[in-house]
């Protein structure tokens, strides 16, 4: 069968993968000069940088299956144990983990942090006990703060570190997050397997991981790749898409259409309809990241947590950091010279021996759609979007993978589309 896959993402990129294993014949197209989306190079100026910065987990389990898949799994090195510093501006502490066995790890990693007091530790570690084993009683809170204050969170330790626990999965403020999804990640990242829970920066860029060794594969099963030709819409009759319009030309002959971009951008290709409604009302948050060359490091830990900060993660590289704000609009819609000055202002506040002179070099990344929100609406929305269209199918972070929108959430939609087009085709043949 002849597939066309719009978007070369990683949701793009997984789906072609898996639709090779049936040997059908792929196209990808994308819109822009290189694929991989957010995890494509930044620029010349920092060649071994991604387009955005990126944390993984050990809980990806897709992610390395993928990897192994392309030929890159051998690449990746998961540290041994989780270590986090958290720093608000009198004092700091560390999430680190040991080399005892596993719950004894965590358990000790969250008695020593100490930005928290006995009583809430006491209180965290009771908490992460219910969410292991309760039932479907929790989906009664309204809302995530509605949940922690049942369970006796309090605002200090929500602030110390709940906040940044959520921010870095959901991309979500805390009170906005849907408490059925975070009880879902939490159990994931936390019980589902030992470890699980050891998030970290990959040592290369996810385009040295995960984009250049799937072009490989892709190229090497003779997939074409269309760069720089964006679809401009679908033409639809009797129920199916039976041509693609691009920018330079237009395609009658796919039997099936895999759309691996976000909801607007797909709503922008279909004809109005109910569905294209739904996929207008889904919302975003930003991301904005800053990459900082400097002309010497002002911190020695791998990974900051900013408590109480504009900023909410910093990345020590050595000869550059990396800066994260996540989900917050105000900041997003600054213009480029104040949100710098902003940036260098809150690194100065928590680091007074840091200034704008130790700044080599200066690049903003600013995604003001970067991630679909992962609230109450928005996590029941992703329920029940599917194709009208029997030879459309979608892919990506933001569909029902039962996971937040992620890595693992993009490369886990490629795979179910690569199942839905096998699903069709059995169908197509029992009905005929």
């Amino acid at each position: 069968m002849k597939c066309a896959v719009i978007g070369g993402g990683l949701a793009g990129l997984s789906t072609a993968v898996y639709l090779t294993d049936n040997n059908h014949s792929v196209t990808i197209f994308e819109s822009s000069a290189t694929l991989g989306g957010r995890a494509k190079q930044i620029s010349s100026r920092f060649p071994d940088l991604d387009y955005g910065q990126h944390v993984l987990a050990s809980a990806y389990k897709y992610m390395f299956k993928f990897a192994d898949k392309i030929g890159s799994g051998q690449k990746f090195k998961i540290p041994e144990r989780l270590d986090i510093t958290f720093v608000n501006r009198e004092t700091s502490s560390k999430l680190k983990t040991g080399y005892l066995p596993y719950p004894f790890n965590l358990l000790l990693g969250l008695m020593n942090f100490s930005l928290i007091s006995g009583q809430e530790r006491r209180a965290l570690i009771k908490f992460l006990i219910f969410i292991r084993n309760s039932d479907e009683s929790f989906y009664t809170s309204k809302s995530l703060c509605e949940f922690f204050a049942k369970h006796n969170q309090t605002e200090n330790l929500i602030k110390s570190f709940w906040n940044k626990v959520v921010i870095s999965i959901f991309n979500t403020k805390t009170e906005d997050v849907d408490p059925q999804m975070f009880v879902f990640t939490m159990r994931k990242l936390f019980f589902e397997k030992k470890d699980n829970f050891i998030v970290f920066t990959p040592k290369l860029t996810l385009n040295e991981l995960l984009i250049s060794p799937a072009v490989d594969y892709l190229n090497g099963k003779n997939v074409k790749i269309k760069l720089k030709e964006k679809v401009t819409a679908f033409n639809i009759e009797k129920n199916r898409v039976t041509k693609i319009i691009t920018d330079i030309g237009e395609y009658p002959d796919f039997d099936f259409v895999i759309s691996a971009t976000q909801p607007y951008q797909l709503a922008n290709l279909l004809p109005e309809s109910e569905l294209t409604e739904k996929l207008n009302e889904f919302k975003y948050n930003p991301i904005v990241t800053a990459y900082i060359k400097i002309d010497k490091p002002f911190f020695k830990d791998k990974m900051v947590a900013l408590i109480d900060s504009k900023i909410d993660w910093i990345f020590n590289f050595g000869k550059y950091i990396s800066v994260v704000i996540s989900a917050n609009e105000n900041i997003a819609d600054l213009e480029k010279k104040s949100l710098k000055n902003l940036i260098i202002s809150e690194l100065n506040s928590f680091f007074p021996v840091f200034s704008s002179k130790n700044v080599l070099d200066f690049v903003l990344i600013n995604e003001k759609k970067s991630t679909i929100m992962s609230d109450n609406l928005i996590n029941r929305l992703r329920d029940n979007i599917y194709s009208p269209y029997v030879n459309l199918i979608f892919a990506g972070d933001w569909t029902n993978t039962g996971l937040p929108a992620t890595i693992e959430s993009a490369i886990l939609s490629g795979k179910f589309a690569a199942w839905r087009v096998e699903n069709s085709l059995k169908l197509w043949t029992y009905n005929n």
